[in-house]
């Protein structure tokens, strides 16, 4: 029935186009122009109504792309995050409600921001206090404790949680075993990456 009620509408809408053009009294030439202009532009929009759904998606995955999120997804209550081409897991998570980019590191103790993420985020922590001496990939690095007063990654929300500051991660930030204790559970499936709060 639906279908039938489509097709009279694309017949009436060819119709009130066919009367219009030949009342203009056009050439021939300039009429057929003409209605196979129209028949394109009903033609796009019948296509872009028939895939709505599917183009909810593409525009979904390329905001997600713009946005830093595209490996990212929530599943239920999950966070599921797929392995980058670099082989690692990297997520956009809020601190203290401002998007950083972080490396998920079960090797690290403590999770830790850069000195220019923790700007960013506006982290403070005081350099005349003793530093912390951690052993890193590239050998001992100096980093500062400090505390965020809100972590949170999709539907997995930490804070406060403790953090390192430190000098020698450029805008490398590490999201370590302090976090992922917290979760009920997490695991690796494959090339995906599973939390669950």
């Amino acid at each position: 029935m639906e279908t039938g009620a489509q097709f009279l509408y694309a017949v009436m809408a060819l119709v009130l186009i066919g009367s219009s053009l030949a009342a203009r009294r056009l050439p021939i030439n300039d009429m057929l122009k003409m209605a196979l202009a129209w028949i394109a532009i009903f033609g796009i929009l019948f296509i872009l109504f028939s895939f709505r759904s599917e183009f909810k998606i593409i525009w979904s995955r390329v905001t997600a792309e713009f946005a830093g999120t595209a490996n990212q997804t929530v599943a239920d209550d999950k966070v599921e995050i797929r392995r980058g081409d670099d082989g690692h897991f990297s997520v956009l998570a809020s601190v203290n409600g401002r998007k950083i980019p972080f490396l998920i590191d079960s090797g690290a103790t403590i999770t830790t921001l850069s000195s220019n993420s923790a700007k960013e985020a506006a982290v403070e922590f005081d350099r005349t206090d003793y530093p912390v001496i951690v052993n890193t990939a590239n050998g001992k690095a100096k980093s500062w404790r400090a505390q965020v007063d809100s972590l949170r990654l999709e539907t997995i929300s930490a804070g406060p949680i403790n953090v390192h500051i430190s000098d020698g991660l450029s805008d490398t930030n590490l999201l370590g075993m302090n976090f992922l204790d917290r979760l009920r559970s997490w695991r690796v499936e494959g090339d995906v990456m599973i939390l669950e709060p």
